[in-house]
């Protein structure tokens, strides 16, 4: 609580903060105008540099000579779908092929020669009562000799499945009211039969069904070794795991080069991604696991094959990279009726790039258009009515400068470029009153005619002048925006403003502070200055009434 002014009755902490701010409002408001102009030019600054980027960008792809000299191959597909992808290098030629695929590369798929099975009853609502059912059940894993259990009218589900599973290699358990019962060594086959009609149902021959034995324990502990093609990865088990859990293993291993796990119908499959012949899958470790055990082969690594004018070529992948010099032929699917006269092809056709040089001249322009209008906002705009508005930069002198650099190249003449192809105007593109490029579309098609002639113009390629407009539009840009470029000066210069004026700032607070509290020492002593003074009067003016009264009288 403030109790300033009490003692002399005056509104001294209205007349304090009064002082204060008049002291305070003149030095803020400077500081803040300076700050506002200083992150504006700092703001332009940082939308300069980034148009001119782009721009920049765009120069640089019309500066690469390998742009005007690379064959592109255009693609004629049948209509029953894409048979190949082709892509091209500076090493293809103008021509055109083609191209059926006979055959797609493949992998090898490795299948268990055992299957994994688990017999499973129909749905009982109560596992724990007495089934009324009796007789005598026989197991036999494989050819072994056959074990009995006998089931008595009093015993419930649960109790057939305690006396299976107390058999030796037999795993026996109840899943949503169903007996399940399986072969615990992987692969085995359990035969279950009985000559009791009530036990008909709980008999393999029966009302059992199969299901695969993907979950249940495989028992199997070791080194499992996968190699193909000269890769090679490991999978170690430990015993516990089930055949699901060996397959995520698989799938998931480190270094895993393509080899997919599965477990189809109750067997093992094993699918390599490695393609090519004599690339095959071969698996090593745990027999019944393995290539070299309880695995067979059932489909071979094969080569993909393809035809190029009726020249047979085949390669280990469906990526062709040198059966057509300069091109890179990607098999997508076989040919409907390979082999027949009917046999369905692609056609593709290789010549000059001129539709992508054409995209990039036409980006560049675009480009150019976009820095020439932001470099405007920049500046100031006016609008219908007259009114300017200044831009970020209006008080900044680099954004005529860049102009006039760019005003500089835009029409620069290309010595030792074809004549009638020297300039940027001589190939369409034309500047309008505002600065802006035009694009005459005409006379563009027309200069595509002669892509040696436009390398020339961009990329210097071949010219007199070891550059062209596009290295020289870049190295120019690039003394803007480089990293010790000029607009990076600019921007340090502002940023430094910035944290000079935070200090003032600081510097201001504190001396503002400091004059708040010598304010407070002042008028804390008139205060009570003026308050001793209204006590002395107020003893005083009695006796002066007193006087005044005898002098009357």
């Amino acid at each position: 609580m403030n109790f300033l002014g009490i003692g002399s009755g005056l509104d001294l902490s209205t007349m304090l903060e009064g002082l204060v701010n008049v002291a305070s409002q003149s030095k803020v408001e400077q500081l803040g105008t300076r700050e506002i102009l200083a992150e504006d030019s700092l703001s332009g600054l940082g939308i300069l540099k980034s148009m001119m980027s782009d721009f920049q960008t765009a120069a640089d792809d019309l500066k690469d000579a390998s742009l005007f000299t690379t064959m592109t191959p255009t693609l004629t597909q049948p209509s029953s779908g894409d048979l190949v992808k082709v892509e091209s290098d500076t090493n293809a030629v103008a021509s055109s092929y083609d191209i059926e695929v006979v055959s797609l590369a493949s992998g090898s798929k490795v299948t268990s020669d055992w299957r994994s099975v688990m017999y499973q009853s129909d749905s009982f609502a109560d596992t724990s009562s007495a089934l009324g059912k009796s007789g005598t059940l026989s197991f036999q894993i494989d050819s072994g000799t056959a074990v009995d259990i006998t089931v008595g009218a009093g015993d419930s589900l649960s109790d057939i499945k305690d006396s299976i599973a107390a058999l030796s290699g037999i795993g026996a358990r109840i899943t949503d009211g169903r007996l399940e019962y399986y072969a615990e060594g992987t692969g085995e086959a359990l035969t279950v039969t009985s000559g009791d009609a009530d036990m008909s149902s709980f008999t393999t021959a029966g009302s059992m069904s199969e299901k695969a034995a993907s979950a249940k324990d495989a028992n199997l502990s070791g080194t499992l070794s996968f190699a193909a093609d000269g890769k090679t990865f490991d999978v170690s088990l430990t015993g516990d795991e089930t055949l699901d859990d060996i397959v995520a293993a698989v799938n998931s291993a480190d270094d895993n080069f393509g080899v997919i796990a599965n477990i189809i119908d109750g067997r093992l499959v094993y699918q390599s991604s490695v393609t090519g012949t004599g690339n095959d899958l071969s698996v090593t470790g745990i027999t019944e696991l393995a290539t070299t055990g309880d695995m067979s082969m059932t489909s071979l690594a094969t080569d993909a094959e393809i035809k190029v004018d009726g020249v047979s070529i085949t390669n280990d992948s469906n990526e062709f990279d040198s059966a057509v010099a300069g091109l890179t032929i990607t098999a997508l699917k076989q040919s409907p009726g390979t082999g027949t006269t009917d046999v369905e092809t692609a056609g593709v056709t290789v010549g000059e790039n001129t539709g992508d040089v054409k995209s990039k001249v036409q980006a560049f322009a675009s480009a150019y258009n976009k820095l020439r209008e932001t470099m405007n906002e920049l500046k100031g705009t006016v609008d219908e009515d007259g009114n300017y508005t200044a831009g970020k930069l209006s008080n900044d002198p680099i954004v005529r400068n860049v102009e006039s650099v760019l005003n500089g190249l835009i029409t620069q003449q290309v010595d030792g470029a074809d004549p009638g192809m020297d300039t940027l105007y001589s190939i369409g593109l034309e500047i309008e009153a505002d600065g802006t490029l035009a694009t005459d579309s005409d006379r563009l098609d027309d200069a595509l005619n002669n892509l040696d002639g436009m390398q020339k113009l961009f990329a210097g390629a071949g010219a007199v002048s070891s550059e062209g407009i596009g290295d020289l539009i870049s190295d120019q840009i690039d003394n803007y925006v480089g990293i010790t470029g000029i607009i990076k000066g600019q921007e340090d210069s502002f940023q430094e403003q910035l944290d000079d004026l935070e200090e003032q700032y600081e510097a201001h607070a504190r001396y503002i502070e400091s004059y708040r509290e010598t304010l407070q020492q002042q008028f804390t002593a008139l205060d009570t200055s003026m308050a001793q003074m209204n006590a002395i009067m107020a003893q005083i003016q009695p006796q002066l009434a007193a006087l005044s009264g005898i002098s009357s009288s």
